[in-house]
């Protein structure tokens, strides 16, 4: 194990939640009959959404669903999301999809995957398509045990700001002139060396 005082070791990269309800991020609808909607952006394993899990639907060709929409803290590139399950005596989330859009009300989500839960109390993280979105749709579309309700302890969105996106372009710019200033030096060393030999010959003829 590496060994180090606070001058020589790095800080920790530090991952935001575009999810906390502390930096922002709201629920702005949810299906019928959702409660505690709220707590899904609370950092609490002992607060939780519930809803039934068959909600009722006004297309008799599409299966009962429930869902919820989520107003992201900024405009980010959404690149995961984490979800949480806590609660034992209540059904939770198996396959779901997850939507994304720049402007809410929307009629045009895009689709960032279709994922499957795992069945296990704790944290389930899934890597989405990468878009530009501030808001998301979870639709639930089964769930995993004969509970009438379904909960769900937490979500949690990462991904980049624009600005992220910025910094680290700079860094790949310097990191690739770096790399030519090596080149460079690299060169005309050789070059260097190249020419002290062909001086040495001329010498000795």
């Amino acid at each position: 194990e590496e060994i180090c005082n606070e001058d020589a070791c790095p800080e920790p990269a530090k991952v935001f939640n575009y999810a906390s309800i502390g930096a922002g991020a709201q629920i702005l609808a949810a299906s019928e009959g959702t409660k505690e909607k709220e707590s899904v952006l609370i950092d609490d394993d002992d607060r939780y959404l519930m809803t039934p899990c068959q909600t009722k639907s006004s297309d008799s060709k599409t299966p009962p669903v429930w869902w919820f929409v989520v107003q992201l803290s900024e405009d980010i590139v959404v690149e995961s999301i984490v979800l949480s399950h806590y609660e034992l005596y209540s059904s939770s989330v198996n396959e779901f999809m997850v939507l994304g859009s720049a402007t809410y009300p929307t009629d045009e989500w895009q689709l960032l995957g279709t994922f499957s839960a795992q069945p296990k109390r704790g944290e389930d993280t899934f890597h989405v398509n990468e878009m530009w979105a501030r808001y998301l749709k979870i639709r639930v579309l089964s769930h995993h045990g004969d509970e009438f309700y379904c909960t769900l302890t937490s979500i949690k969105v990462f991904g980049s700001t624009a600005l992220d996106g910025l910094q680290k372009e700079f860094s790949n710019l310097n990191q690739d002139l770096e790399n030519l200033l090596v080149t460079t030096s690299s060169s005309e060393s050789i070059d260097s060396s190249s020419s002290d030999e062909v001086e040495e010959l001329e010498e000795d003829e």
